[in-house]
């Protein structure tokens, strides 16, 4: 990517001495190094393939974002590397599990949710002029996560651990 000289091969070192900076600034483990390391060489990556990558359709650009997205934080979220592999394997490995029955409405609420959040418009493209039904339904919504927030078992937030 680059060769050994020239301004960007020297882009490239900078994104990862940042990204790698950035995953020790979030703890003194090996997993945010990785994580860390991982976002630079996503960056990277989209950096030299920018134009292969706007060739393809938004919501495959979108989807593809999001799963690697999550793989990284696999590490972010991992005390070590047992658990980040324990944490991949169960992400791609298919387990026959019974669904629990009280979750049963969450799941077209998070399809919705998702909808919503790909392909609605984006705060700067909105006007911002909302009607009273728009904030009713909004506000109930909040009102439903809150709800099913304080109904749910307590975690303690992730930034806590350190």
């Amino acid at each position: 990517l680059g060769g050994n000289r020239g301004p960007l091969s020297l882009v490239y070192r900078n994104i990862m001495l940042t990204m790698l900076l950035g995953g020790l600034w979030h703890g003194a483990n090996w997993t945010f190094v990785v994580w860390g390391a991982y976002h630079g060489a996503l960056l990277i990556a989209h950096r030299a393939g920018d134009s292969t990558w706007r060739g393809l359709p938004v919501a495959l650009q979108r989807a593809f974002t999001f799963v690697l997205v999550v793989i990284g934080w696999v590490f972010f979220r991992s005390t070590d590397f047992t658990m980040a592999r324990s944490l991949l394997t169960t992400m791609f490995t298919w387990h026959e599990r019974p669904q629990p029955a009280d979750f049963t409405w969450l799941i077209p609420i998070l399809a919705v949710a998702g909808l919503l959040a790909h392909f609605g418009p984006n705060t700067f493209q909105m006007s911002h002029r909302w009607k009273p039904v728009t904030i009713a339904a909004m506000g109930f919504g909040f009102a439903l996560c809150l709800f099913s927030l304080y109904v749910g078992n307590a975690m303690p937030f992730l930034y806590f651990q350190f």
